[in-house]
């Protein structure tokens, strides 16, 4: 059964771009329900990082110590499971080059329209187009989506070199991809700096819970 502890457990690694559409066509082309049923299940918990990272991001956005929350993290689990069933229907293999990507930005216009909708109820909206709510997910593509990276940005007080790396973390690049596009920076300070981040995540949470 599928949860968000079990996600948050899950131990099977995000495979190759390749290996991920191979997943894909077997759910749209194979006549055999049980293959399409057990191919989604595999995907989706291979997938467990960035559904993890969005059903977080929506209850950062809905945190409030004085309301509970309509959904529970195991409603998101489903609500998430719903929207990549949709987007494993609508990815367009000649327009898209990642599902990740893909599925990410799905995900992330989701959370905001579910925290937007609970915030009014308990009136504290959301503007979902304000330009702290907006970061371009670069995937060799031109496309800008909603996410949530320059709100942590301006909450956390980040340097410039650390938003850099957080923005890369976000998108799930490899280290030795970032290297590459930042020759300057050594593994070293890369390390060091993800260290920094952590440290201002740490100190905020503690903060909320004190």
């Amino acid at each position: 059964m599928l949860n968000y502890s079990t996600l948050l457990r899950e131990k099977l690694p995000t495979e190759s771009r390749t290996q991920l559409l191979r997943h894909i066509i077997i759910c749209r082309k194979s006549t055999n329900q049980r293959i399409i049923d057990d191919n989604k299940i595999i995907l989706f918990r291979r997938l467990h990082k960035v559904i993890i990272k969005n059903i977080n991001t929506y209850f950062y956005m809905v945190k409030d110590k004085e309301n509970e929350t309509t959904y529970s993290k195991d409603d998101m689990v489903i609500e998430s499971y719903i929207i990549y069933q949709k987007c494993l229907n609508k990815f367009q293999f000649n327009k898209y080059k990642d599902f990740i990507w893909f599925l990410n930005t799905a995900l992330g216009r989701a959370m905001v329209r579910l925290a937007e909708r609970e915030n009014k109820k308990n009136n504290s909206i959301i503007n979902a187009h304000d330009d702290e709510w907006l970061f371009t997910y670069n995937n060799d593509s031109t496309h800008s989506e909603a996410d949530f990276t320059d709100f942590y940005i301006k909450q956390f007080n980040l340097s410039k070199l650390e938003r850099i790396v957080l923005r890369s973390k976000v998108n799930m690049e490899k280290v030795d991809y970032f290297l590459e596009k930042h020759n300057s920076v050594t593994r070293n300070v890369y390390y060091k700096t993800l260290q920094n981040i952590k440290d201002k995540f740490k100190e905020l949470n503690d903060d909320d819970n004190s």
